[in-house]
C-alpha cells in the first residue's frame, strides 16, 4: 500500500500496488497463429447502412407477403431447431491448451429465434479457463440483436467479464441502436 505521503488528497481511493506473483495474461489477438480459426465477421453496426425513407409506408398487401415470407423462414428455423443439435469441434493449440467450440439455433421463451456459437477452452495447467459467446437474434417486429461474451479464470483465480450486447427495435426507440458494454475484472485472494 502507498503512504499517506505518497496519496493524491484529490484522490481518495487507495490503489493496491501489483505483486511479484501477478499472472500478465496477453491479448488473443497477439496470440493468433496464421493455422487458427479465422477472425468472426464485423458486428453489422460496423457495416455500411443503407438509408431508408420512413415515410414510404407498407400496403396492407405488402404486409401480408411479408408475414407469409417471415412464417416460412420461421418454419425452417423450427424444423432446424429439431433436426441440428448444434455442430460441434475441438482442438489442441501448440501450447498444450485444449478448446472446444458449440453453436445452434434456440428459440427463447420470448419467442426471439438466436443463433450463437461458444467457444471453452482450458489452458495445459488445467486450471485457467475461458469462454468466448457470439450470438445474433431476431424476430419479425424488429427486434434484432448482437452480443457477444467473453470471461475466464485464470491458475490464481483472477477472473474477467466483457460483455457486449447491441439492441434494434424498430418503433420504440428515437435512436437505431442501443448498445450496452459491460467490462469488469476481478482479483481475488486465495
Amino acid at each position: 500500500m502507498k503512504t499517506s505521503a505518497q496519496l493524491n488528497l484529490s484522490n481518495p481511493m487507495l490503489e493496491k500496488e501489483r505483486s511479484v506473483d501477478y499472472l500478465s495474461i496477453p491479448l488473443e489477438s497477439k496470440l493468433q497463429e496464421p493455422n487458427r480459426n479465422p477472425p468472426l465477421p464485423p458486428f453489422q453496426t460496423l457495416m455500411e447502412v443503407e438509408k431508408v425513407d420512413v415515410s414510404e409506408a407498407l400496403s396492407v398487401k405488402e404486409k401480408h407477403e411479408l408475414g407469409d415470407e417471415f412464417s416460412a423462414h420461421a418454419a425452417e428455423a423450427a424444423q432446424t431447431l429439431d433436426a441440428v443439435d448444434g455442430a460441434s469441434s475441438y482442438g489442441v493449440n501448440a501450447d498444450g491448451s485444449k478448446w472446444w467450440k458449440e453453436s445452434g439455433i434456440k428459440q427463447r421463451p420470448d419467442g426471439v429465434i438466436c443463433k450463437w456459437t461458444m467457444t471453452r477452452g482450458v489452458g495445459a495447467d488445467q486450471v485457467t479457463e475461458w469462454q468466448d459467446k457470439y450470438w445474433e437474434a431476431a424476430y419479425e417486429f424488429g427486434h434484432k440483436e448482437l452480443g457477444s461474451e467473453k470471461l475466464g479464470r485464470d491458475a490464481t483465480g483472477n477472473v474477467w467479464r466483457e460483455f457486449l450486447d447491441e439492441v434494434y427495435v424498430a418503433g420504440y426507440s428515437t435512436l437505431p441502436l442501443q448498445t450496452k458494454v459491460k467490462c469488469f475484472h476481478t482479483a481475488t485472494s486465495n
